[in-house]
């Protein structure tokens, strides 16, 4: 006991004479990317096909930012940082009418790799945990302009879950002047795991407020079925999109070093 008392407190005053500590932030860009999306995507256009204009499309490159913090101790990198992404898609009627589907996305990355400072650089390579929100606001834009969020239309609503998944980043920086760097990662997002919290749902807005309406609580995987069995659609957790969006992102922004000087 008494030998691991001193190893602890060793190892607490030894730190600040090999480790690095930074906070950063920056913007990022990238893919969202859901299998069970793109199944509703299909049948919901295949459905539509006799009064679309332009059919519904997939999530285009989505934007938005990033910040965290980590830790480097003689080449051992543990951190924790959040992120956002959002991005549209739509459908577009032959009557200029449309539907909006507008997703975004929060996770918080709990991570952990290897990693080096230098006097002029930074790296690192991470394995960490994912974990957060996947939403999708679904709203239908009428002909004139206006908007309706309203239970008057069919999928009108605010669907999301829980998203759990992992995360491989690639980050790297060069300094730009003391204890300051511009950084830039890659980070892919991967094997989720739906099914440990479910789909989609609309649980808490106007869906949820009448166990017997005829519209959906989440976004069916097969369109065609749900119209066509209407009002006796089995709700199953296979029957809706789920939080199983994923894919690469970028990121681009500044780090600030804290402790000692970079490679001291």
């Amino acid at each position: 006991m008494n030998r691991i008392l001193v190893i602890i407190i060793l190892l607490t005053f030894s730190f600040p004479a090999f480790s690095q500590f930074g906070v950063f932030g920056g913007v990022r860009t990238g893919w969202a990317t859901s299998k069970t999306f793109n199944r509703f995507k299909q049948t919901f256009n295949s459905y539509l096909t006799d009064v679309t204009e332009k059919p519904l499309g997939s999530f285009g490159p989505s934007i938005g930012y990033g910040f965290g913090t980590d830790y480097e101790v003689g080449g051992l990198l543990v951190g924790f940082r959040a992120n956002t992404i959002a991005s549209t898609a739509r459908i577009k009627y032959t009557d200029n009418a449309k539907r909006h589907f507008d997703f975004d996305q929060f996770l918080t990355v709990t991570y952990f790799g290897i990693g080096n400072n230098s006097e002029s650089s930074f790296y690192g390579l991470t394995f960490g945990l994912a974990a957060g929100n996947d939403k999708i606001t679904s709203y239908f834009e009428y002909s004139d302009g206006t908007t309706s969020y309203g239970s008057e239309k069919y999928l009108n609503g605010i669907y999301d879950a829980i998203h759990m998944s992992g995360a491989i980043t690639a980050q790297g920086g060069v300094a730009i002047t003391d204890n300051v760097l511009v950084y830039g990662l890659a980070e892919l997002i991967f094997g989720n795991i739906p099914d440990a919290f479910g789909c989609l749902y609309d649980d808490h807005h106007h869906r949820s407020l009448d166990p017997f309406t005829e519209y959906p609580t989440g976004l069916p995987l097969d369109y065609e079925e749900y119209m066509e069995l209407m009002g006796s659609f089995d709700y199953g957790v296979e029957d809706y999109v789920k939080a199983d969006f994923s894919g690469l992102r970028f990121e681009i922004g500044l780090r600030i070093q804290f402790g000692n000087e970079i490679g001291e």
